[in-house]
């Protein structure tokens, strides 16, 4: 049997093995706890550079949005449908429309109705095209008449090869028919009217619009064997475009 000396000799030893395990009980807590803060930090750090990284973004997303928004030419974003998705203020000026009302709409809707079967048509179409698709229609509105329109259409497509978005530029043409009218052209694309010449044809500067690349060429082989200086385009748009820059006496349209 143990003597009272003994006993408390071993509870002394079970109190010394206690405060030994807290003694290093808290030296691990306290040790967790700073490894946690240190964590804590690195994630508070990579947290305010993703903020400032979204915030970046966000400004270029705005930027971009900004340009889109008040681009000049008329612009639009459709799904492979013809859906409208994003839309600028320019076109929503040139439909007559408020701007969140042309969102979400068909495209096909602001067509004339005369022009729709075959936009659907072409539409349907547009799968098995490549490049950049250029057609020419009438766009109609509450309130206004008819306005000949020229589309450009560019076609994103997925990773299968589907169309996901087609980006469209609409140019109105009444902008080249009124400067057409305003040069008082005749119906044949060659024939100039007399008193539009100089007295030399050295020098004669002029603006030939049509789609077809041999017409182009035969046109400028002819006009510049008279010394005539002459720039061919493809489409009206590039001829407003154009108009600008070379400033031509003349401008011939098929």
């Amino acid at each position: 049997m143990m003597s009272d000396e003994q006993i408390r000799q071993h509870f002394q030893v079970i109190r010394q093995q206690i405060v030994a395990r807290q003694r290093d009980g808290t030296e691990e807590i306290d040790a967790a706890i700073e490894d946690l803060q240190v964590i804590y930090e690195q994630m508070q750090t990579r947290l305010e550079m993703l903020e400032e990284v979204e915030e970046d973004l966000f400004q270029q997303q705005q930027y971009y949005q900004d340009i889109f928004q008040f681009f000049p030419i008329a612009s639009l974003v459709t799904d492979a449908n013809g859906l409208i998705l994003e839309a600028n203020q320019a076109i929503a000026e040139l439909l007559n429309l408020p701007h969140s009302y042309v969102l979400r709409k068909p495209l096909a809707v602001f067509i004339e109705e005369r022009d729709r079967t075959e936009f659907r048509t072409r539409l349907n179409q547009l799968a098995q095209s490549n490049g950049t698709q250029v057609w020419q229609t009438r766009l109609c509105s509450r309130d206004r008449t008819p306005v000949s329109v020229e589309l450009h259409i560019a076609i994103t497509r997925n990773t299968q090869g589907q169309i996901e978005q087609l980006r469209i530029g609409v140019y109105d043409l009444s902008l080249l028919q009124q400067t057409i009218a305003s040069t008082d052209l005749s119906n044949s694309p060659l024939q100039v009217s007399t008193h539009q010449l100089p007295r030399s044809l050295d020098g004669l500067q002029v603006l030939f619009v049509d789609d077809e690349a041999d017409i182009r060429e035969f046109v400028t082989t002819a006009l510049e064997a008279h010394g005539i200086r002459v720039r061919t385009v493809a489409s009206a748009a590039a001829a407003l475009e154009e108009l600008e820059r070379f400033r031509p006496d003349v401008l011939l349209s098929d």
